[in-house]
């Protein structure tokens, strides 16, 4: 009876080992057929370590790291990514770009050449994508020759306006076999991500429409692209959000097809936002990418048009902290307006003596906001200090706002640079009360007043306080010698 007890216990146990076994073997092949994973071979290659980041814009996300195998890198998971467009990077210099669906990718290449060396082995969309890479790659190499040449001419511009006309005609003709091998690769398979993200890098024919619009009113290409370089591009399709299409077009078009000053900048941001505007997470990109732009820059009027026009119209104050953030700049901005009187600024000097602006009797003050640890600064203490003792007895005088948060490190650095005109500070770096009224997210950052504390400059160069200087002072003599 024992016997059988055993028996039966063994058998139970046995039974056991193997539906556990069984269920064990099930669950690692189910995840197996998951899993999904990016293979690449790189004949050549010595680094130990890759990374993959995913493209959205001008950022790029690392998402993944993994240890290069000999010459394989794979990136394996089990959990979807973000459909877009990623970037695996060897080493400095070397990467590769591919798109990444949540399908299984497999490639290899050279590291001597990774794209036209590049056979895709599984993936429709990166033997697309490489398709078009390959043959891009071809023809940017033969604009990139032609451009070499016309530089070179462009020394006797005059004498070879016939040659550089040609070398341009040059140029289009490649832009138009671009356009044609693009237009013929999507029609194949037209609903891939690879033709969604090529087709926006056609660029629009000029001679083309002219051909079917004789009457029309451009005068060349590049006015003709200020109002059609975006013909192409979907601006519907958050999936290009996952990519460089969006950041590289606006780039694009504003490096090249408007004028570089602040209508022209305004008219960009009026199109793009315009253009985007069927569709709301696109829109909202585009209006963030310009206040990053445009916040930190020499671009105060179109910064204030930016965030008037279209960033407060799009969020509320009360909900949105950066909304209200950004008002209290365009504020701070229009109060600094020239032509406007300057905020009051009362600090301590490095003696411990409270100086105020508007207690000066100068018939000319510079403002002058500084950090010891600034390159920048460093490089103009020199020539600001050769200009003040040149027009101090003309009534000149400097005050140096230090962005400083160390009181030693300021002394340190009026000592070290023997500065002997009027320095202040509360050491609250940025975030001083100092800093926010002047709009201060920068150094060095230059206001120029009157006697009447009048703004009536804001240079960003010393070279242009010199000019500014010679310009008043020397009407002042001219006045004292007429007298």
């Amino acid at each position: 009876m024992m016997n059988s007890y055993k028996k039966i216990v063994f058998i139970l146990g046995f039974l056991a080992s193997i539906v556990i076994l069984y269920f064990v073997y099930t669950y690692f092949i189910t995840n197996k057929s998951n899993e999904i994973a990016i293979t690449i071979k790189v004949k050549g290659i010595q680094s130990k370590i890759a990374y993959l980041s995913l493209i959205q814009g001008g950022k790029k996300t690392i998402v993944d790291t993994t240890e290069i195998d000999g010459e394989n890198i794979r990136f394996q998971f089990q959990k979807p990514l973000p459909i877009g467009l990623y970037r695996v990077i060897i080493d400095e210099g070397n990467y590769i770009d591919l798109i990444f669906d949540n399908k299984t990718v497999k490639m290899k290449t050279d590291i001597n050449d990774l794209v036209s060396e590049m056979n895709v082995i599984k993936s429709e969309e990166n033997k697309q994508y490489y398709e078009y890479l390959k043959f891009s790659q071809v023809k940017n190499l033969k604009i990139f020759d032609i451009v070499a040449k016309a530089k070179e001419l462009q020394a006797d511009t005059i004498k070879n306006t016939l040659k550089i006309d040609s070398l341009k005609k040059e140029i289009d003709l490649v832009i138009l076999e671009k356009n044609k091998f693009i237009t013929e690769l999507t029609s194949k398979n037209t609903n891939t991500i690879a033709s969604r993200i090529m087709k926006s890098y056609i660029l629009p024919d000029f001679e083309a429409f002219k051909n079917k619009n004789p009457t029309t009113t451009y005068k060349n290409k590049n006015e003709y692209l200020g109002d059609h370089f975006f013909d192409y591009i979907n601006f519907n399709d958050t999936i290009l959000l996952n990519t460089d299409v969006f950041y590289n077009a606006c780039n694009n078009y504003i490096r090249n097809f408007i004028s570089a000053d602040g209508n022209g900048y305004k008219k960009a941001i009026d199109m793009v936002l315009f253009k985007s505007g069927v569709n709301t997470k696109v829109n909202n990109y585009f209006l963030n990418l310009f206040v990053e732009t445009f916040e930190e820059s020499s671009w105060e009027d179109v910064f204030t048009y930016l965030v008037e026009n279209y960033y407060l119209q799009s969020y509320c104050e009360s909900d949105d902290p950066k909304a209200k953030d950004l008002k209290d700049k365009t504020e701070a901005i229009k109060k600094l307006s020239i032509g406007n009187k300057a905020p009051e600024i009362e600090l301590k000097n490095e003696n411990n003596k409270s100086v105020s602006l508007y207690s000066l009797n100068s018939n000319l003050i510079l403002l002058f906001f500084w950090k010891s640890s600034c390159e920048y600064c460093e490089e103009s203490i020199p020539k600001l200090k050769k200009l003040y003792n040149s027009y101090k007895n003309n009534g000149f005088e400097i005050i140096a706002i230090s962005i400083d948060t160390i009181q030693t490190t300021w002394k340190d650095a009026i000592k070290k640079n023997d500065l002997k005109w009027l320095n202040v500070s509360d050491f609250k770096g940025y975030k001083s009360e100092v800093s926010k009224d002047y709009y201060v997210w920068r150094t060095p950052t230059f206001y120029l007043l009157d006697n009447y504390k009048i703004i009536i400059s804001k240079p960003i160069s010393v070279e242009q306080i010199e000019g500014k200087l010679e310009k008043i002072f020397g009407q002042i003599n001219i006045d004292k010698n007429t007298k």
